[in-house]
């Protein structure tokens, strides 16, 4: 099964984990701006875990952000600040572009789509 994090619990990242097939993919640790909408989603979907920092997305094959443009550049700072082994990781986002940020990721041996 394939564990995806989300950071970005509103509607587009709600919207999306709702969706996933439950045969197929795990929810695993859900990231947002504050503690709440996480909590709300991971108790709404019974599935997943609300955090407070990046390093429980060291567990997960992709991670999934679907935060606002403009808070890209923070979300993938704290990625890389947490220590992530990336390579093997699958790092998605629904930014109408990519992010020249998420090159970051990339170098480190991130698949950014």
């Amino acid at each position: 099964m394939t564990r995806i994090g989300l950071i970005g619990p509103g509607k587009v990242g709600r919207s999306i984990a709702k969706a996933l097939p439950r045969d197929r993919y795990l929810l695993g640790p859900v990231r947002g701006k504050g503690p709440s909408a996480a909590r709300r989603l991971v108790r709404d979907l019974h599935d997943g875990g609300a955090v407070t920092s990046a390093k429980p997305f060291a567990d997960c094959d992709a991670i999934l952000v679907a935060t606002p443009e403009t808070a890209v550049a923070a979300v993938v700072e704290e990625l890389i600040e947490a220590d992530i082994a990336w390579r093997g990781k699958c790092v998605l986002h629904t930014c109408r572009e990519c992010s020249p940020a998420f090159a970051r990721l990339a170098e480190l041996g991130a698949a950014v789509d």
